[in-house]
């Protein structure tokens, strides 16, 4: 099972909140509307309790907010960018999130969760790569990516 499995060009957006509990409800909000889950509250208050725990702000510009979610209909990577930044993402750099890659997991799957996460972050190593990725206001050059890396 690769991540190119849990993604597709409709959960690849543009996100319109600066704020990162603003932009994950948007992006929860998002799995509801693409039937992911059915309970978009109970997603959303999931995903927050977890960015209390830690914030999942990697750094360079990207955040990974993940949870095992029990009302869970399919797995899904959600995928949005903000070209001006979530400035209050508590990045472990300091730095604005400008992509923010959501990962939507059944609960008891943690093999796959580990799975997916190592073959996204290598992906996110690529200075030249990376620069290109957070600094595009366009979400089909953001899928276009990872859908390009799937054959390296």
């Amino acid at each position: 099972m690769e991540y190119w499995d849990f993604m597709s060009r409709d959960l690849t957006v543009t996100l319109k909140s600066e704020l990162k509990n603003e932009a994950i409800i948007e992006m929860a909000e998002l799995a509801g509307a693409k039937g992911i889950v059915e309970d978009v509250e109970d997603l959303t208050e999931k995903l927050l309790y977890r960015e209390q725990l830690m914030s999942t702000g990697l750094g360079l510009g990207i955040g990974i907010p993940h949870v095992r979610y029990a009302g869970l209909k399919k797995p899904a990577i959600l995928v949005g960018i903000q070209p001006s930044g979530i400035s209050d993402y508590e990045s472990i750099d300091n730095q604005l999130v400008k992509i923010v890659i959501m990962i939507l997991l059944k609960e008891g799957d943690h093999k796959r969760h580990v799975r997916l996460l190592s073959q996204i972050v290598p992906l996110l190593k690529d200075q030249q790569a990376l620069e290109s990725l957070v600094n595009t206001n366009d979400p089909d050059k953001v899928y276009d990516f990872f859908r390009q890396s799937v054959n390296k």
